[in-house]
């Protein structure tokens, strides 16, 4: 079985220099070391630009240095994104640009040559119809969104399969599955078996899942999905892998046209 598992760090602009620092020493620094710990396990990460620049303006660039290290052992995928965190959805195409390109400028600056992100991360898995070709013109080879943006509803994701988003040469989406992502978010596995059950009942046939998460479910808002995360990398029979390597494990894609929507959205989950 495959997962490739997604987590962003982000805080907002208004959060203090000691919830940074908090945030730091009881999520960032310990989430890298589990990483750091476990060579085998492999996944895909955003670093919000304007964090990565309080980190460094801190005095916290140890967490910077241990994702690129990271990066350069293959083991972490540093995705692109638009600074600040900011919804696209409402923004016009030239402003959307601009926040990207402002985004990957300095995180470029910060990880160095490390950063050549192949996705995109639209923040919040906000998406409307005018973010894809805005990131396919800036080069990205695929974008990451939520399953309710596939059709608008709940189950409808196939993980026996990959997509293409209709019309746009080429461009890949990968679609999160969000009842077994909110499971870890809200601590619903205890091990890798009740994971592994769990991802069976999904559409598909049990080879692949994709998941995202924010950063701080492990260890600022909770400690049982660190704990379940450190569980899986050590017990279950899974690779993780990238996002980009799961699209390299598929010959053809499905093309679809997504809907609006985010990784709020609402709808029935399972967990």
């Amino acid at each position: 079985m495959y997962w490739a598992h997604f987590i962003n760090l982000f805080q907002p602009a208004s959060k203090s220099n000691d919830f940074i620092r908090k945030a730091v020493r009881t999520c960032y620094q310990p989430l890298v070391e589990v990483l750091e710990a476990h060579p085998n396990a492999r996944m895909t990460i955003n670093v919000d630009a304007s964090l990565a620049e309080r980190l460094d303006s801190l005095g916290l660039e140890s967490v910077l240095q241990a994702l690129r290290r990271l990066a350069e052992r293959g083991q972490v995928e540093l995705t692109a994104s638009a600074y600040g965190g900011a919804v696209l959805a409402t923004l016009t195409p030239d402003e959307m640009t601009s926040l990207i390109e402002r985004n990957t400028q300095s995180n470029a600056a910060l990880f160095g040559d490390i950063y050549r992100p192949a996705g995109f991360f639209p923040p919040e898995m906000s998406y409307v119809s005018g973010i894809a070709p805005v990131v396919r013109d800036l080069g990205y080879r695929w974008i990451m969104l939520d399953e309710m943006s596939h059709s608008g509803t709940p189950g409808a994701v196939r993980y026996d399969r990959a997509y293409e988003i209709d019309g746009l040469g080429g461009l890949k989406v990968f679609f999160r599955d969000r009842s077994i992502s909110t499971g870890i978010m809200y601590g619903s596995f205890q091990d890798a078996d009740g994971f592994i059950a769990a991802q069976q009942n999904r559409p598909g046939d049990g080879r692949f899942v994709l998941t995202g998460t924010e950063a701080d479910i492990y260890g600022m808002r909770r400690t049982t999905p660190r704990d379940f995360l450190i569980d899986m990398m050590e017990s279950a029979p899974v690779e993780f892998i990238t996002a980009s390597e799961a699209m390299e494990r598929f010959d053809t894609f499905e093309p679809v046209t997504p809907v609006p929507g985010s990784w709020s959205t609402w709808d029935t989950l399972a967990f």
